[in-house]
């Protein structure tokens, strides 16, 4: 095994851990605009003008 095949399974090894990451904060956002959604008060009359 040479030096470049040990380096494209780190390579691998990173995407798939930022991949893994990355959706971890799409699902936390979502779950944060969602509950931003909800508590957030209607919009007050002068908005409207």
């Amino acid at each position: 095994m040479g030096t470049e095949s040990i380096s494209t399974a780190n390579y691998a090894a990173v995407i798939a851990d930022l991949r893994a990451k990355r959706d971890e904060l799409d699902r936390t956002i979502n779950m944060l605009e969602a509950m931003a959604q909800v508590s957030s008060p209607a919009a007050p009359a002068w908005n409207l003008l």
